[in-house]
């Protein structure tokens, strides 16, 4: 960074870096890392201060202005010629312009529209008082802060010298006295001082930075202090690093596994995001999922034992009469959709419990989820930006700190507060950020009745307080009215609710809070009327009905973001098939069971086949993406650890195979879920459109929403059943796509272009002692023999040799196929209808004959040997098969023959299942002959596609 500053064109601004930044940092290169921030403050502050103080007393507004003056005096003298030549023009001609004029014009344009961009700037005229402001700031400069001094002080702080915060306390004093008087004693040099006032509070910094570095904290006495110390590292990346060097360390008693667990994951995600991971990053993700996977089990094993538990026949007696109706059941669901909050203004105290909670499982659903996606961000190729990586991983450190701080404050060190201050700055910064955050507005679905939204509270905070004080103003006068103290009292609840509670909360409470304001309205006269408090609570409670409006379209976002999060458990059933189930049958094998990973794996592939194919309708893409990440993580862990390279690699095959092949269905099946999401959206928007908020009754308002919640309830039952829908029988064979029918163009060769500089060797020759062959001495005619060697015998013989006569007959098959398929008889022919079928259907048979005729003639055999039958339906086997590698220049050729293997490789089944029971069309004798030229063709292309 620091290099390519110092490559500016200025070379003033380049001087300055070379003096100041670049010896102090070559000095600090050795320190603690927060003395090296220090010191680059530090550094930066006197960068800005040789930059900004000139050498001797200039006003840069005055030089300006100057030369802004001279425009304008050039403007004047241009309008007063072209005023003069007018009126000349005039007496002379009667023109209104001329030749002249047509010229100045121009140019008086040119400059107006400059001067009409020139900045406001300061009127200073007194020499002697910009005199006295320099050299002021000059002796500041030379007496308080010079660069021994500075270094000096710097040194003496870093080495721990007796008296360095003394020297660092009256440095602090001296540059506050001076930003105090840049302000007080020279007002008028405002825009000058900001520069001086900034450097000033660099150097501030910088100072306080590094004897803050020298705050020897107490030693961790407890996990939770190892804990927290590595929690509120500064800067992030160093918490990061920290967190999970001394992850062994840290098991806490005070938070739970697997916060813990999560927390060294997202450390890890944000470090292979900042491209900082170490070389044992797998390594502790390796440890860190396995953990994970041992707290599921644990949670699993106690779900068995008390099913077991519940069914044996000395369990107690405890019998439940209560049973849930459906009615009960949908009444639940819609008030977790459409919560009402009637009881939004009660008490809402909620009881802190003095122990840690605990909670019913180890690993809990939100944990879950949130383990899946930094999964993906540790696998993906395309991990989420740095920024959400980030959120999520302080919002794992809040929640630890928070755990900590709330449940065991007096095992934590007594320096904490000095050593937190980098995290409670941040922690304020993210506060006030979100005051001016707009929760409606982010990209992310908005849910008006559970997310938050400080904004809209913020300003209906204001309206809330404005009628509070009105009512306080009145209950002077009326001491006695209790109606007056009860809204007073339900003011006080609305504004006592926390920042993050929903609008649809709040709009509840402001909604019964305007219910009760008639109490006193209807008796009230002009002078303690509270009308127009009135009026405001109505328009809020107007504008938020709108804001509800317009979230309805992101209900069936949400709902469907929800279904699919539910996939997050079989995350750790994949782990433990896939990972902890394979290395423990090869660990087997390797202990005389040679036969044992083969035979798991057998039973691996019914497992993922049946993840896929019980899939409903809205989990499919995450699936496919769950299965597409776990082929990358075996395929890392192959690479990184070689004892369990083989291992590793067979169960990547099949991986990739399964994956590819069930990805060839993803889009038929997305587009078939967006249709039927897309109907559903109309409804959305058709009530959206009928519900009508222009009606100011507020009651009327309440009444049209629940109405409308009613009915977007069932909206949302017909969009779970879709997600609910079934994939099993939509991953069927179909006729070949788009792809196959384009035909390759393998005879097109790329051209040899051998035009390079060649170096001339005579000269080398002469001077060395070497002799060199012929062909080293004339290169160039050596390329040229080379050149006409490739065109002239290596090109033919390539050419002779192509595929492309394969290419084209299996594209014939394809459209040939696809043409017949699509030829429909209409129905209203009558008696020549069935003549024109009978005509189609020979037309049928004819191209099937011919097809086999070809194929044979191409070599393939029509009876096939047992042995490759029954290895062509052996499914271990085809996706053991070895993973294509990607060429680019010949990257369409593999993506179709790709293709081609995966769609054969799952479709055969079904074309053998077919030989038993086909449409009567087909000669059975037929068919099958065809089934044994596609064994053979496809045995051969596997064995081809294997070398």
């Amino acid at each position: 960074m620091l290099t390519s500053l110092e490559c500016s064109r200025n070379e003033f601004f380049v001087a300055a870096i070379r003096e100041h930044l670049r010896p102090l940092l070559n000095t600090m290169v050795e320190k603690d890392t927060l003395q090296s921030i220090g010191a680059c403050w530090i550094a930066v502050s006197r960068l800005i201060m040789s930059l900004v103080v000139p050498d001797a007393p200039v006003d840069p507004a005055v030089v300006k202005t100057c030369s802004f003056d001279r425009m304008r005096y050039h403007e004047k003298s241009l309008r007063t010629q072209i005023r003069l030549h007018h009126e000349l023009e005039m007496l002379l001609t009667g023109n209104a312009d001329n030749e002249l004029t047509r010229f100045l014009k121009p140019q008086l344009q040119n400059v107006s529209e400059q001067l009409a961009k020139v900045p406001n700037f300061p009127n200073r005229n007194d020499v002697s008082r910009l005199h006295l402001f320099w050299s002021e700031v000059l002796q500041f400069q030379k007496n308080i802060i010079p660069s021994k001094k500075v270094e000096g002080l710097l040194d003496a702080l870093i080495n721990g010298n007796e008296d360095a915060s003394f020297r660092e306390r009256v440095t602090q004093e001296s540059l506050t006295g001076f930003y105090q008087r840049l302000d007080s004693v020279y007002p008028e040099f405002a825009d000058i001082s900001i520069l001086l006032k900034l450097a000033v509070l660099y150097m501030q910094f910088g100072l306080r930075l590094v004897v803050q570095s020298e705050i020897s904290p107490s030693l961790p006495t407890s996990p939770s202090a190892t804990l927290v110390s590595s929690l509120l590292a500064f800067p992030s990346v160093a918490s990061c690093s920290r967190i999970f060097k001394s992850s062994k360390a840290i098991r806490s008693s005070d938070t739970t596994a697997i916060s813990q667990i999560l927390l060294t994951l997202a450390a890890l995600s944000m470090e292979r995001s900042l491209g900082t991971e170490s070389e044992h990053h797998l390594n502790m993700v390796d440890e860190a999922y396995d953990q994970a996977m041992r707290l599921w089990l644990i949670d699993r094993a106690k779900e068995t034992h008390e099913l077991e538990t519940s069914n044996t026949l000395y369990r107690r007696s405890k019998l439940d009469h209560e049973a849930v109706t459906d009615a009960e059941i949908e009444e639940a669901e819609f008030l977790e959709l459409f919560p009402t909050y009637e009881d939004a203004l009660e008490n809402d105290s909620t009881h802190i419990s003095h122990g840690k909670p605990r909670p019913a499982h180890l690993v809990q659903g939100v944990d879950m989820v949130l383990l899946v996606d930094i999964h993906h961000d540790l696998i993906s190729q395309r991990p989420s930006p740095l920024s959400v990586v980030q959120a999520r991983f302080d919002t794992l450190r809040s929640t630890v700190i928070q755990l900590l701080v709330t449940y065991s404050p007096e095992s934590l060190p007594q320096t904490l507060d000095q050593s937190s201050v980098h995290f409670q700055i941040s922690l304020l910064h993210g506060s006030l950020s979100q005051l001016d955050n707009d929760r409606s507005s982010m990209r992310s679905p908005y849910n008006f009745y559970k997310d938050e939204n400080i904004v809209e509270l913020r300003g209906s905070a204001d309206v809330v307080s404005a009628l509070k004080q009105r009512l306080e103003v009145i209950s002077q006068e009326w001491p006695d009215q209790m109606v007056l103290k009860h809204l007073i009292e339900r003011c006080d609840a609305i504004l006592m609710l926390r920042s993050n509670t929903p609008v649809a909360k709040v709009l509840s409470a402001i909604e019964q809070l305007l219910v009760h304001t008639e109490d006193w309205e209807m008796y009230a006269n002009r002078e303690n009327t509270i009308k127009m408090h009135r009026d405001a609570l109505i328009r809020l409670i107007v504008e938020w009905r709108r804001m509800e409006l317009s979230c309805w379209q992101t209900l069936l976002d949400s709902q469907a973001t929800l279904f699919a999060e539910e996939i997050s458990q079989w995350w750790f059933r994949l782990y433990d098939a896939l990972v902890r189930g394979s290395l423990s049958a090869a660990e087997q094998q390797c202990s005389g069971d040679r036969q044992s990973l083969s035979h798991y794996i057998e039973t691996l592939i019914p497992l993922l086949d049946s993840f896929v194919t019980s899939s409903p309708l809205g989990q499919f893409a995450a699936r496919i993406k769950l299965l597409g990440s776990f082929e990358k993580y075996v395929a890392i862990i192959g690479t990184e650890k070689p004892s369990s390279h083989s291992t590793m690699e067979r169960v990547r095959r099949i991986l990739n195979m399964t994956h590819h092949y069930y990805d060839l269905f993803s889009d038929r099946l997305e587009k078939r879920l967006m249709d039927q999401k897309a109907e559903l959206e109309k409804e959305v928007k058709k009530f959206v459109k009928l519900a009508s908020w222009k009606d100011i009754n507020v009651q009327a308002l309440k009444e049209s929403a629940q109405r409308t919640h009613h009915q977007l309830y069932k909206i949302i039952k017909k969009w779970r059943d879709v997600l609910r829908q079934p994939v099993a029988s939509h991953l069927q064979p179909w006729t070949a796509g788009a792809l196959e029918t384009r035909s390759l163009s393998m005879d097109t060769l790329s051209e040899l272009h051998l035009s390079v500089s060649l170096p001339d060797t005579s000269a080398t020759e002469a001077q060395s002692s070497v002799t060199f062959p012929s062909y080293l001495l004339h290169l160039e005619r050596t390329l040229l023999r080379y050149e006409a060697l490739i065109e002239q015998q290596l090109r033919p013989c390539i050419g002779s040799c192509s595929a492309q006569i394969v290419d084209d007959i299996a594209v014939e098959i394809i459209t040939t196929s696809n043409e017949l398929a699509s030829t429909s008889i209409p129905s209203k022919l009558g008696a020549s209808r069935e003549k024109l079928r009978k005509g189609l259907l020979v037309r049928k048979r004819k191209a099937l004959a011919d097809m086999l005729k070809e194929l044979k003639r191409m070599g393939l055999a029509s009876n096939v040997k047992p042995d490759i039958l029954r290895q062509n339906m052996d499914q271990r086997w085809i996706r053991e098969q070895p993973i294509m590698p990607i060429i680019p220049q010949s990257e369409f050729m593999l993506q179709k023959g790709e293709i081609y293997f995966v769609k054969l490789s799952g479709f055969l089944p079904a074309l053998r299942a077919s030989l038993s029971d086909h449409h009567s069309d087909l000669n059975t004798r037929e068919l099958h002959r065809g089934s044994m030229f596609l064994e053979s063709g496809f045995s051969m292309a596997v064995d081809l596609r294997s070398r």
